[in-house]
C-alpha cells in the first residue's frame, strides 16, 4: 500500500502541490483501523509507527522533523563553505610561500 502511495506522491508532486499534500496525509492514515471506534488511530496510526518519539524528546511532529532536516542542511552548507575557505587559504599560503622562497 505505501509503495503505491509513494509512487503517487512522486507523480503528482510535480503537477499539483495540493495533491502532493493530500497524498502525504494519506501516508499517515492507518486503513486497518475503524475510524468510528478509534479516529486518532485511524488518522495518525501510520505516522506514529513510522516516526516514534525519540527518548530525548517529549513530542515529535512534522515541525520537529522539518527543523531537524533544516539543521542538517545548514550544518552541511556551513561545513562545505568552511572546507572551501580552508582549501583556498592553503592554496594561497602554498603559492605565497612558493613565490617568496629563493
Amino acid at each position: 500500500m505505501s509503495e503505491t502511495i509513494n509512487s503517487v506522491i512522486v507523480s503528482v508532486s510535480i503537477l499539483c502541490p495540493c495533491m502532493y499534500k493530500a497524498a502525504r496525509i494519506l501516508q499517515s492514515v492507518d486503513q486497518t483501523v475503524d475510524p468510528c471506534s478509534d479516529f486518532f488511530g485511524f488518522a495518525c496510526g501510520q505516522w506514529n509507527r513510522e516516526h516514534p518519539i525519540p527518548d530525548e524528546l517529549t513530542k515529535y511532529d512534522m515541525f520537529t522533523m522539518l527543523n531537524d532536516a533544516l539543521q542538517d542542511r545548514l550544518k552541511s552548507a556551513f561545513v562545505a563553505s568552511r572546507v572551501a575557505v580552508v582549501n583556498t587559504l592553503r592554496f594561497d599560503l602554498f603559492h605565497g610561500l612558493k613565490m617568496t622562497s629563493p
